[in-house]
């Protein structure tokens, strides 16, 4: 009996001691999990506390939100160059939740207009929101992205900023100065502009002095006017004392508000000096690169419907426009085939001599060039004449 005892003495050591073994390999594993019986039986909680949850996942960090302060070149009550503006940061205000919250500035409140691309290169704003034709000074081939003599309708220059070189030769442009421009919207083509007499041919216009910027104004010098850069504000009174023989501002929405009926009434067309108007949204280089991907795809897509708004509103709001200056006695009138035919002439007088001076100039010139020559062979094929 005695040897039998010792026997179980001497297997039940042996098993503590494997189990024991056991143990001492493992000691750095987790002990394995515990039902919630298990935990109550344990004691390692109170039956009254219910089952066992998982510790709460830590909440993603909300990143701080961005606000931006953007200059306008153009009032925020005239329809689409203003009102556009004021829609894009109103649409990615709500898009984002406020967190990316552009305020609106109207012009001169913050700086001049004209000082906009400097400050935004330097930081001192986040955006402006204008067109390229304004940078003339700081980069003489930036109105290519705006629009020029002679130019093609929005929809084509639309495409060669989409799916030409367009936006990668304006984004080659502008990082030099440290800023980006997107295009945010678009604007129906100008009127050609207020006479105080009426213009028949090419002759008309020398020695008239004519209110008019941008690459337009280098077309009507080469055929003997004299070019101003007037303020919008100085444009009625120019023209009602007689120092402004004709000016051109905007298209018909616009003109009719800004009263010029009541100071002229030879009003023509066609806006041979602008084919289309790419409103475009001005923002400082680094401030763009480090938006959150949210609030920069949000941006893109805000621009994206202005583009749309503006080329459905454009169109609708001239009729109307032409119809009310029509009541008030105003003259709707063409220019001649010749005088258009001066004027195109000489505005490849302007491209030949700006190109043989500034690569920019003709490189953006020969692309854009390029691709309306291809876009022309579909639509010889694929409209209606």
């Amino acid at each position: 009996m005695a040897t039998r005892t010792t026997t179980a003495l001497i297997a039940g050591v042996t098993l503590v001691a494997g189990l024991a073994t056991g143990y001492g390999v493992s000691r750095h594993l987790p002990p394995p999990p515990l039902d919630d019986q298990a935990a109550v039986k344990m004691g390692a909680v109170s039956p009254a506390a219910g089952p066992v949850s998982p510790p709460a996942a830590t909440a993603p960090a909300v990143p701080e939100p961005v606000q931006w302060r953007m200059v306008s070149t153009y009032a925020g009550d005239l329809p689409l160059l203003g009102t556009l503006g004021k829609r894009l940061a109103a649409t990615v205000r709500d898009a984002t939740g406020k967190s990316l919250d552009i305020t609106f500035f109207e012009p001169d409140v913050l700086m001049p207009p004209l000082e906009g691309f400097d400050a935004v290169s330097e930081g001192r704003v986040d955006a402006v929101w204008g067109s390229a034709a304004y940078w003339v000074d700081e980069i003489p081939a930036a109105q290519w992205f705006a629009g020029t003599p002679f130019g093609p309708r929005a929809e084509v220059l639309l495409a060669w900023l989409t799916f030409g070189d367009g936006q990668k030769l304006w984004d080659a442009l502008y990082a030099r100065h440290g800023v980006k421009a997107l295009p945010c919207g678009v604007a129906p083509p100008d009127a050609a502009g207020w006479f105080r007499e009426p213009i028949t041919r090419t002759a008309d216009l020398r020695n008239r002095n004519i209110r008019i910027f941008g690459y337009g104004a280098l077309v009507i010098e080469r055929l003997g006017a004299n070019a101003h850069r007037t303020s919008s504000a100085e444009i009625a009174t120019g023209l009602a004392d007689g120092t402004l023989d004709g000016a051109e501002f905007s298209f018909p929405a616009i003109d009719v508000k800004a009263g010029f009926d009541t100071v002229s009434k030879h009003y023509y067309f066609p806006g041979w000096q602008q084919g289309a108007a790419i409103l475009e949204l001005l923002v400082n280089k680094r401030a763009f690169e480090a938006l959150p991907a949210t609030a920069k795809a949000s941006l893109l897509l805000a621009c994206g419907d202005n583009i749309k708004r503006g080329l459905a509103e454009g169109g609708a709001l001239q009729a109307k426009a032409l119809q009310e200056l029509t009541d008030k006695g105003v003259s709707i009138q063409r220019f001649s085939n010749e005088l258009l035919a001066s004027l195109n002439g000489a505005w490849l007088d302007v491209v030949k001599t700006q190109s043989a001076k500034d690569k920019d100039f003709r490189q953006i010139s020969a692309s854009l060039r390029a691709f309306r020559k291809q876009y022309t062979n579909w639509e010889n094929v694929g409209y209606v004449r």
